[in-house]
């Protein structure tokens, strides 16, 4: 189930891809914006009473005038903003309408409320909707600022969730913002107002088949104009000549006199600016000279003459070269989450004929786990699941993996292992929430298998409602033992719970083990800080450790120690690396410590389990 927040439900600026708006939409005068509403309209009147709070307006605010904060909400935060709330009352609205999609204004109402929203629904990621609006009327080459909103119709609190979550009272029934962002619509006018770049980025070949893998990048500087088409030229070494320099070898290139002209598509590559392809040079082999070209579309219609790239590969196709390796080249491209799902993307980039069998291995273990170990303060925290070096690696692991690791191997199928083959695309149903997953492609041919030089790391957050987490990273004391805050001032109530440690699990009440790290001091003894279990006064539940240093004066330098707390599961199993606090009392100069700060304590070798 979806989680809550306080009042209206958190939106984003941008869908479910991360984009902001449809890039095939931007125009001199109309752009699509993107948002997401969540499935999490606002807290019942009871901690029963579900989510009951009706969306009363949902969509974008847009304006050139750029507001005086980016805004980042987070889920454990009311989403407010007054600055953006100013910044509105001259701000243009695009909103949600009963004929917007793929999301109309009643369908964004009621995913609001439902707390399990179908996830067959193609608009429908995790417990969020994409929504999106079309704005027209805007002002050629000109910058807009604008944010994705939502208003909750104003209701009284009554208690339960409401009362705790909206602890100021305003945020409630306020209005919620997502990200500002930005975009600038195209210019007008026949001419390019900045140079595009236009570069050939590298090549690779397979001799044995007389083919040669190229790849370029084309980029639009400036407003006003978009990459139309892209490609490669290519000119024999023997026609412009071996001793040539790089200015005559680009003129020759130029000229389309025996040249061969070798297209792409744009977008083709890993990223937007960049493409790539292949193609069988024909015989007898020779040496070639190749730069990349581009053409470009303005606003007005028209399109530029071919650009040349600013540089050129020599590319050595003679008989006596030989492949450094006829193993497939394989690389990992990206992860795309869908849902509750996901799609692992490769891609074959040199010797991609003949493959047999393609995919991705792929290793996993409960919880969230870093890639490497950390040090911080010299204290070191060991990974219990780090991040193989390559994919040569992870498949050692694959093959047998350790205690908790779980393995998956996903394989195209052969009616779908095409020659050559180029990407490839393989969805992951078996995602777990609170797991960390590392996978690295692999394509096999007659020579043998190959696997990714990299791996990619995946970890899927729980839906929005789960949270563990402590309310503070580090605690500071005094030289006598009093608490201080970040002003440096002493807290004047001992009862205070600001030097507590208050795990936190959401939506409820979880589990969680405390250890201590000590300090050592110059008697051998290591030691923490007195600690103390406090238990919610419903049901007995533990649910923070009061620090206590009252009467504890330190004589000597400074000292700290550590405690780590981690959330646990039913089989009493520690989930992920667990969250390091820092305790420290200062002390008055650099003496050895005359007095015990610390008491000696029994977590170290025998954690305690709340």
């Amino acid at each position: 189930a979806c989680g809550i927040t306080s009042g209206a439900p958190l939106v984003r600026t941008n869908d479910s891809s991360g984009d902001g708006y449809l890039k095939s939409s931007l125009t001199q005068n109309s752009i699509t914006l993107l948002g997401m509403v969540g499935a999490n309209g606002g807290p019942g009147r009871s901690p029963s009473g579900g989510n009951q709070q009706v969306v009363q307006d949902i969509g974008f605010y847009y304006s050139t005038t750029k507001p005086p904060t980016d805004n980042n909400p987070t889920f454990f935060s009311s989403a407010t903003n007054d600055d953006l709330d100013t910044w509105a009352t001259s701000a243009s609205k695009a909103p949600l309408t009963s004929s917007t999609t793929p999301t109309t204004l009643s369908q964004a109402r009621a995913h609001a409320t439902n707390p399990d929203p179908d996830q067959t629904d193609s608009a429908i990621n995790g417990c969020y909707r994409d929504y999106a609006v079309t704005v027209p009327n805007l002002t050629p080459n000109t910058t807009y600022y604008y944010a994705a909103f939502c208003l909750p119709e104003n209701v009284g609190r009554a208690g339960g969730y409401a009362s705790l979550l909206d602890l100021t009272g305003g945020a409630y029934n306020a209005r919620k913002w997502g990200v500002v962002k930005s975009f600038t619509t195209e210019g007008t006018g026949s001419i390019v107002d900045h140079p595009p770049t236009v570069t050939i980025l590298d090549y690779g070949v397979d001799a044995g088949l007389n083919k040669v893998f190229l790849s370029g990048e084309a980029i639009a500087e400036g407003k006003n104009y978009k990459v139309n088409s892209v490609g490669f030229y290519l000119k024999k070494v023997s026609i412009i000549g071996a001793s040539a320099t790089e200015s005559q070898i680009l003129t020759g290139l130029a000229n389309a006199t025996s040249r061969i002209t070798i297209n792409a598509t744009v977008g083709s590559g890993i990223y937007d600016d960049t493409f790539n392809t292949d193609t069988i040079l024909p015989t007898p082999k020779a040496d070639y000279y190749a730069a990349a070209f581009a053409t470009f579309k303005i606003n007005g219609g028209n399109i530029t003459s071919p650009v040349l790239s600013s540089n050129y590969e020599k590319i050595n196709f003679a008989s006596s070269v030989t492949p450094q390796s006829l193993l497939p080249n394989v690389e990992n491209v990206k992860w795309s989450k869908n849902g509750k799902k996901g799609t692992f993307t490769g891609i074959v980039k040199a010797n991609n004929s003949a493959i047999t069998d393609a995919g991705f291995y792929i290793i996993g273990k409960e919880g969230s786990h870093m890639t490497q170990d950390l040090t911080i303060g010299g204290v070191t925290t060991t990974t219990q699941f780090a991040k193989p070096a390559d994919g040569a690696a992870l498949k050692a692991i694959f093959d047998s993996p350790p205690s908790g690791v779980i393995t998956h191997k996903l394989s195209l199928h052969s009616s779908n292992i095409t020659s050559p083959l180029n990407s490839f695309d393989l969805q992951f149903d078996n995602l777990k929430f609170k797991h960390t997953y590392y996978a690295a492609a692999y394509a096999v041919n007659s020579t043998g298998e190959k696997q990714a030089p990299t791996c990619l790391r995946v970890y899927e957050n729980p839906p929005v409602g789960h949270f563990f987490g402590v309310n503070a990273n580090v605690l500071t004391f005094d030289k006598n033992g009093k608490f201080l805050f970040s002003d440096s001032k002493v807290a004047t109530n001992d009862t205070l719970y600001a030097s507590t440690i208050a795990p936190v699990t959401l939506p409820k009440m979880g589990r969680w083990r405390i250890s201590g790290y000590p300090s050592e001091w110059n008697d051998g003894s290591k030691r923490v800080p007195k600690a103390t279990v406090t238990n919610w006064i419903f049901g007995g539940t533990p649910w923070k450790i009061h620090i206590d240093l009252k009467g504890i004066v330190n004589k000597g330098s400074q000292r700290h120690c550590f405690y780590k707390i981690s959330e646990i599961n039913d089989s009493n199993q520690n989930i992920g690396d667990g969250i390091q606090v820092k305790i420290v009392q200062l002390g008055p100069g650099n003496n050895n410590p005359r007095t015990p700060l610390y008491i000696p304590t029994s977590f170290t070798d025998n954690p305690s389990t709340y």
